[in-house]
């Protein structure tokens, strides 16, 4: 943050950010000093004012503090915990009306957050309305105790999910569906475990039983993409087109450049017979990068049958080769050759000087299930180069555990079928 106030003196929300540094680190003179510095370069700042205010209550500043949260309020009047803090403050004031004015607007935010009940039961008490403060007390007596229920779910939840992940790390499929069915029992609405029974289920073909897995996981967030594509590929799975496209469509909205979900949407399209829609889905990746002709798609035809493709990125003065595929048709013309001579000389042409074939086995022996793709790459001559391995800047680490071990576990129900 201080690199970044150096490069942005005028920037608001780096003060608001560094502020709330510092009143996690238990430093509020000098929180309250980059509070105040926020707002001065920018009074379109309720947090600001919010966090101020906060910090003044808590000095028993009551009227710079009171003053600090109505300009957060009139700010931002739909946030009800800007009006609770107002409210709060306004007891202290023993103004008992307008406090009952700001908390009666944040009432209906009262089950997330149940303060606002225990401050209308003292506003309701300070006015001698006993049996109306007794009732706000029950009910925040009664979101307590719920609070603490959920707390105590996620907890017993926690255990089985992080023991079910170990497992499927080890490759014990059924002992992680058992930990991940025992997180579930403990907490219904955890989110995760139904998202790996779920892929669990689909890709073992029980597909009735990771519907309801599916349905509670949009009972729980309807926007997750995984979610959305996990209901699309049921849906695909059980050949509904229909009703998988809309999931796949609205998981498209947040992954476009997906590749997996954009193979599974031109399936879908090809599927219902709208061929247009298909080749659309299919072309997509290429669409995403060749304005820049940061990717090429070769294919290689003759007399009408398409025989080979591949598709090369290229990044910097380096073409990566990184998809190809072809037909068992006219193997004996040797497509794959042209399509990659074609590419070095148009890549070449672009500005690039390397072409990185990608991959090569470590010990390329005759016996090698790889040795064929060895000798074809290492036949255009060039050099062996070895690299220290690959590396990911994960910045959403939660999201990314799950995906990666969802990954893993559908690449371990697979196998079988594979072999």
């Amino acid at each position: 943050l201080d690199a970044w106030a150096a490069r942005e003196p005028d920037n608001a929300r780096i003060d608001l950010d560094r502020g709330q540094v510092y009143v996690v680190r238990g430093q509020p003179d000098t929180a309250l000093e980059f509070f105040e510095s926020s707002i001065q370069k920018s009074r379109a700042n309720p947090q600001a004012y919010f966090e101020l205010g906060k910090i003044l209550y808590q000095r028993n500043d009551l009227t710079r503090a009171k003053s600090a949260l109505v300009e957060a309020v009139k700010q931002d009047p739909t946030n009800p915990e800007y009006r609770y803090r107002l409210a709060a403050t306004c007891l202290a004031l023993k103004d008992t009306d307008e406090a009952l004015k700001h908390l009666r607007q944040a009432e209906p935010a009262a089950p997330g957050l149940p303060e606002i009940d225990l401050a209308l039961a003292r506003a309701f008490r300070a006015k001698g309305d006993l049996a109306e403060a007794h009732e706000y007390e029950k009910k925040f007596e009664a979101a307590t105790v719920a609070a603490r229920e959920r707390k105590d779910r996620a907890l017993a939840a926690d255990r089985p999910i992080a023991q079910g992940e170990r497992q499927l790390d080890q490759g014990n499929t059924e002992a992680a569906r058992s930990s991940f069915e025992k997180a579930v029992e403990a907490d219904p609405n955890r989110w995760a475990p139904h998202a790996y029974l779920a892929e669990m289920l689909l890709s073992s073909g029980d597909l009735e039983l990771a519907y309801a897995h599916l349905v509670k996981m949009h009972e729980i967030n309807p926007d997750s993409v995984i979610g959305n594509y996990l209901m699309a590929s049921y849906w695909y799975k059980h050949g509904n087109y229909e009703q998988a496209r809309p999931y796949a469509e609205k998981a498209k909205l947040s992954r476009p450049a997906n590749s997996e979900l954009r193979h599974m949407l031109g399936n879908i399209y090809g599927a219902a017979g709208r061929d247009d829609k298909a080749r659309e889905e299919y072309q997509a990746a290429v669409d995403l990068f060749s304005p820049r002709d940061e990717v090429r798609l070769y294919l290689a035809q003759h007399e009408g049958d398409t025989l080979a493709g591949i598709m090369v990125f290229r990044f910097g003065k380096t073409a990566y080769y990184l998809f190809g595929g072809s037909t068992e048709r006219k193997r004996e013309l040797m497509p794959n050759y042209l399509l990659h001579w074609q590419a070095m000389l148009d890549f070449r042409a672009l500005g690039c000087d390397t072409y990185d074939w990608w991959g090569i086995p470590e010990e390329p022996a005759p016996d090698h299930p790889w040795f064929g793709l060895y000798r074809f790459k290492t036949g255009f001559g060039g050099e062996t180069v070895r690299y220290i391995g690959l590396y990911q800047h994960v910045l959403r680490p939660g999201l990314f555990r799950l995906e990666r071990r969802l990954q893993q576990l559908k690449a371990r129900v697979r196998q079988p079928i594979l072999r």
